[in-house]
């Protein structure tokens, strides 16, 4: 299972590319740009979530919001600099950043 970061205005998601189902919060990106938070609320959206339209569309199950992601400032920037999305490792409680540098 891949997780990563996901910021949108500046508030952070952790997201993973576990299996879309019906009744799951998505954040859906086209090219790694531009996300947009959905529902995926009935077979409609979930057969376009499953099959997009535009190859570089990518959808991301949401595994917790908000309020139970807290980073600091910087680490904010620094997804911000990265363009809003950022690789991150579960290690029980902890999330590591991945970092291509």
């Amino acid at each position: 299972m891949m997780n990563k970061i996901i910021l949108i205005e500046k508030e952070p998601y952790l997201v993973s590319n576990e299996k879309i189902q019906i009744g799951d919060e998505v954040i859906v990106t086209v090219g790694g740009q531009y996300p947009s938070k959905m529902v995926c609320e009935n077979e409609i959206v979930l057969s376009l979530i499953q099959t997009p339209k535009l190859t570089l569309t990518q959808s991301f199950k949401i595994v917790s919001g908000p309020e139970k992601v807290t980073l600091p400032e910087s680490r904010i920037d620094n997804i911000i600099e990265m363009g809003g999305i950022c690789d991150v490792i579960i290690d029980g409680p902890e999330l590591k950043f991945v970092t291509t540098e």
